[in-house]
């Protein structure tokens, strides 16, 4: 066989491998609890739009129910907020819609992250009663007003009486 020709094989090959190996590295495994087999990750990072946006968040967060709140206490303390010039984001979006389907969803930002985190906990309601305290350091210490809203309401719903303490809008 012609030198020229093996190096290309060889070249092709460690190519394959590699690109084999970077998508296998993207691709999230399953841990924890799934809902119609979709992780609490893949929900949370979901593009909600349509008619039935509302119908489908909920019906995700109570299918989970109370074993979604440690993955939601962690999503309401993740603050990193700040996205690089080139983001992940961004890089998936001028992407082929064929090639995105193979890659994971692109991760919201935080604020819109926390705030769902704290929507989620309300749906599932009095099971997320071990979330209170993170919801109370959200409500009093987030730096946007919609997140602190969220974790408000949540914690109407979860426990009306810690609600009507004062200091609690």
């Amino acid at each position: 066989m012609c030198p020229v020709l093996e190096k290309r094989r060889i070249a092709l090959t460690i190519f394959v491998v590699a690109l084999v190996s970077l998508i296998v590295w993207l691709v999230p495994g399953n841990r924890g609890p799934l809902y119609q087999g979709k992780s609490p990750d893949y929900w949370m990072n979901y593009n909600y739009g349509g008619p039935y946006a509302d119908r489908m968040f909920r019906g995700a967060w109570v299918g989970f129910g109370s074993n979604a709140v440690p993955f939601l206490v962690n999503a309401l303390n993740q603050k990193i907020s700040v996205e690089p010039k080139i983001s992940y984001r961004s890089f998936v979006r001028g992407l082929p819609s064929g090639l995105r389907s193979f890659l994971p969803t692109p991760a919201p930002p935080a604020e819109i992250v926390r705030s769902r985190a704290a929507s989620a906990l309300g749906i599932i309601g009095t099971a997320s009663r071990p979330a209170i305290p993170a919801l109370v350091r959200t409500m009093t210490g987030d730096e946007c007003e919609f997140v602190r809203s969220a974790a408000t309401n949540a914690l109407k719903l979860i426990d009306p009486q810690a609600a009507a303490r004062p200091g609690v809008k």
